[in-house]
């Protein structure tokens, strides 16, 4: 497997088990998670159509992932349930406290911790653009890639299993994924 990804021109990266899905889980599963709840909690409320009209880019840049495939994000929270609840855990508890920000009119303990976040996100986006494509293994049949660099919707682990289910999604390419791509 390795071989292969080093021919696409990724760097191969050993992890362990353990450290790979607690990763995961955070990068990957939990971003995915979230996209499908917010679609999934606007989508039922009586007035989701008109929610929906008014939805833009910022929307549409959040929720982009939650038109991947429900069956393949379903098997893979499964499969990382363990760290991915942890992850829940940690995104609920630092909502509340944004929420006792916003319910005590606290801009400026807001705007530090946008402040903050916008920061890491720009200095993470500094070196993801610049960087070489990634894939790592852990060892056995597993692997993964960066998300839009060296697969379409696969930014977690995978097994041989999830492989051959979902090859039809898997490609090898440095590109971006565009509007049109499965999974992206």
């Amino acid at each position: 497997v390795a071989a292969l990804w080093t021919a696409c021109g990724a760097q191969v990266r050993l992890l362990d088990p353990d450290v790979h899905d607690r990763i995961f889980a955070a990068v990957s599963h939990l971003p995915h998670v979230l996209a499908f709840a917010l679609v999934d909690l606007l989508a039922a409320r009586p007035d989701a159509a008109e929610v929906f009209r008014y939805a833009a880019s910022g929307f549409r840049d959040f929720t982009r992932i939650a038109a991947g495939s429900p069956e393949m994000w379903r098997d893979i929270s499964l499969a990382n349930r363990d760290a991915l609840v942890r992850e829940l855990d940690s995104y609920r508890a630092e909502l509340d406290r944004i929420a006792a920000m916003v319910a005590a009119g606290d801009g400026a303990a807001l705007e530090a911790v946008f402040a903050r976040a916008a920061a890491a996100r720009r200095a993470w986006g500094a070196r993801y653009d610049a960087g070489p494509a990634v894939a790592c293994t852990r060892g056995d049949p597993f692997f993964f890639s960066t998300p839009g660099v060296l697969s379409s919707g696969f930014t977690t682990a995978i097994t041989a299993r999830f492989q051959s289910r979902y090859s039809r999604a898997t490609r090898c390419t440095s590109a971006a994924p565009t509007a049109s791509t499965p999974g992206a």
